[in-house]
């Protein structure tokens, strides 16, 4: 199946890096538990645009067409990477299937234009004015918020956008993200 699959995350341990620290997690067990594929090289993008296409110009540069896959941890190291990758002549999503996380409107885009595999959507929004809630009843009551039961977290929810669902995965289309996208 896969000559290799590239990571571009933040690995660090930096306050406000446990999301990152998780996705990683999250993405190495996947990874791990099916022998067909192989983490061939990981590096940090920060993040940025601009980082991820240094981090994929030098995975090009060292493995070449050894890549087959790359997965961001967000759209714009994904963007960034898709610069790369273009101008080393390759096609992305042709050349080298990319899947990110964010879900904010160019990578729901980039979904649509079939540069971008997959991103996983999530909802920022919901996310901030949730926290304001937590933070204007503390300031009021002094209580803490609570996680629900068995939970490390608040789940505001996520959604997989691809125009090419995999049986058993629950997803919705391109189109449908551009509806409900940010960004």
């Amino acid at each position: 199946m896969a000559r290799g699959v590239r990571g571009l995350s933040n690995w660090t341990a930096a306050p406000g890096a446990a999301p990152a620290i998780d996705r990683k997690n999250g993405f190495a067990e996947v990874i791990g538990a099916n022998p067909k594929l192989k983490v061939i090289r990981s590096q940090t993008g920060d993040f940025t645009r601009a980082k991820g296409k240094e981090v994929m110009e030098a995975f090009l540069k060292s493995e070449g067409k050894n890549i087959n896959v790359l997965y961001a941890h967000n759209d714009d190291m994904a963007i960034g990477a898709i610069q790369a990758i273009e101008e080393a002549g390759l096609k992305p999503g042709k050349d080298i299937v990319i899947v990110s996380i964010d879900g904010g409107c160019p990578g729901v885009q980039n979904v649509a234009d079939g540069v971008i595999g997959a991103t996983s959507m999530q909802f920022p929004l919901l996310m901030a004015s949730m926290g304001v809630e937590a933070v204007k009843k503390f300031a009021e009551t002094g209580e803490m918020p609570e996680t629900p039961a068995g939970q490390e977290f608040v789940n505001t929810g996520v959604e997989l956008v691809t125009d090419d669902p995999v049986e058993g995965i629950p997803s919705i289309t391109s189109e449908e993200a551009l509806e409900k996208c940010w960004g």
